[in-house]
Order: structure tokens, then C-alpha cells, then sequence
């Protein structure tokens, strides 16, 4: 997890920066979705067959739209993007661990709301913004993930 987090999350989210600013909380939050996507890497694919790919598990829907939101919206971080990984594609998702993890923190950029400065919160967080249900269990699973990988 430390090389993870040294290696690949915290370089791609500084290389975001200023365009999607850097934070400590984002970072936690990034890692933490991880660990709870895709146990740390473990599954590079929505395990056992579904849509979601890469370590971060976004679904083409989703990266498809925050694409269109890069040329709307956001211009500026769909800049930054295309200078950092070209023409990013939804199936890049699984072999480019940076690619999934900016693309991981700018789907959470959008959102208004601060990022909780507790793993409580975010899981929370998580749960409404990112998993779109307030699932209890699911908040319970993604605290039990982030406690054991992290």
C-alpha cells in the first residue's frame, strides 16, 4: 500500500494539481476507494464479470461522462488529463493505475461537498457520491476495507 500510495496515488494527484487541487483527504479517500473497489489492485476487472475497470472500478458510463464533462464544464482539467494520458478510453482503465486514479479523483472533485475529514465520513462520502446508495452495509464494508489494507 505505501508504494501504491508513494508510487502511483500521491504523484497522479499532485500532477492534478492545481486544477483539481491536492489534499491530504483526497488522498485518503482515493486510497481508501482502492482498497475498497478493488482490494488494493486486486481486481483489475468488476469481479467476476462485470462493467467496472481498473483499480479505482469505474464504470464506462461513468468515465464516459466525466469525459463529456472535461469538454463542458471542466475544460481545464479535460486539458490537464489529455496532456497527462492522451486520449484516455474507458478499457486503458485496468493496465494504467494512474489513469484510474485521476479519473477516481475527479469524479469526486465535481461533487460540492467537502471531503469529510473522517474515515466515518468518507465512507459516507463514498457511499452517496460514488457507489450513488446509502447503504449501511456497504458503509460498514468500505470502513472494514480501508481498516485492513490501509
Amino acid at each position: 500500500m505505501r508504494h501504491l500510495r508513494d508510487l502511483v496515488v500521491r504523484p497522479t494527484l499532485k500532477a492534478l494539481d492545481p486544477e483539481i487541487p491536492y489534499s491530504q483527504n483526497a488522498e485518503c479517500l482515493v486510497m481508501e476507494t482502492i482498497a475498497h473497489e478493488s482490494g488494493v489492485g486486486t481486481y483489475l476487472g468488476q469481479y467476476p464479470d462485470g462493467p467496472a475497470r481498473g483499480i479505482a472500478q469505474i464504470e464506462e458510463p461513468t468515465f464516459s461522462w466525466l469525459k463529456d464533462l472535461t469538454s463542458t464544464r471542466y475544460q481545464s482539467i479535460g486539458t490537464k488529463l489529455f496532456q497527462l494520458f492522451g486520449e484516455p478510453e474507458h478499457d486503458q482503465l485496468s493496465a494504467r493505475m494512474d489513469l484510474s486514479v485521476a479519473f477516481c479523483r475527479f469524479r469526486y472533485f465535481i461533487i460540492k461537498e467537502p471531503i469529510p475529514d473522517t474515515l466515518e465520513g468518507r465512507a459516507s462520502y463514498w457511499a452517496r457520491y460514488y457507489q450513488t446508495t446509502n447503504d449501511p452495509q456497504k458503509i460498514k464494508t468500505y470502513i472494514d476495507d480501508a481498516k485492513r489494507y490501509l
